[in-house]
């Protein structure tokens, strides 16, 4: 269950058992149809205070409807953005670097950075060991998972090892390993 749920679990739960009390009542203890001398008081509340406040209730709701749907929308067009533009890395770094070898690395580091940081965003209880698997599985004998899953801020971690490896590229062009850089900087900006 999600953080808000377990906080008005003991609401919903009074709000359900205060409800089932007054339907029992008034259906069971005071059938009105059985007993046309019954002494026993139906339990209910006047329409009124709720027709009076459903259309400001209303409003609230939508209003908070509209800033979670607009929360949602910022975080898909970040992830967007840091799809892109790891893909571009990839790319920029196939172009400037002959070296295949070095690419595929490089291109591991790039899904490390992406990967560490959908680990950040996530639960730790539905992620963290699908997280730990992966990045194992797709590193193996590399020191770079273990250095990664122990840093205390390993989304920052994965950043700086995606600077390493993109500056470990054989390169025949400075120039465009700046342009890389760039890119590294701005998928960067994309997680703030």
């Amino acid at each position: 269950f999600s953080g808000v749920v377990r906080q008005l679990r003991p609401q919903v739960i009074a709000v359900t058992v205060t409800a089932l009390f007054v339907l029992a009542w008034n259906y069971i203890v005071t059938d009105v149809t059985s007993l046309p001398s019954n002494n026993f008081w139906l339990i209910s509340l006047p329409t009124l205070p709720f027709t009076l406040s459903s259309p400001a209730l209303g409003l609230l709701l939508v209003f908070r409807t509209n800033a979670a749907y607009q929360r949602w929308i910022s975080g898909r067009d970040a992830w967007a953005r840091i799809t892109t533009h790891g893909k571009n890395l990839v790319r920029m770094a196939s172009i400037f670097s002959s070296d295949a070898d070095a690419v595929e690395d490089f291109s591991k580091v790039v899904w490390l950075y992406c990967r560490t940081v959908m680990n950040k965003l996530s639960s730790p209880d539905e992620d963290e060991e699908v997280y730990q698997e992966q990045v194992r599985e797709i590193f193996e004998d590399s020191p770079i998972a273990e250095k990664i899953m122990s840093s205390p801020d390993r989304a920052i971690s994965a950043w700086k090892e995606l600077s390493i490896q993109l500056h470990s590229l054989p390169a025949s062009d400075p120039k465009a390993l700046i342009e890389t850089d760039k890119s590294i900087i701005i998928l960067g900006e994309c997680t703030s």
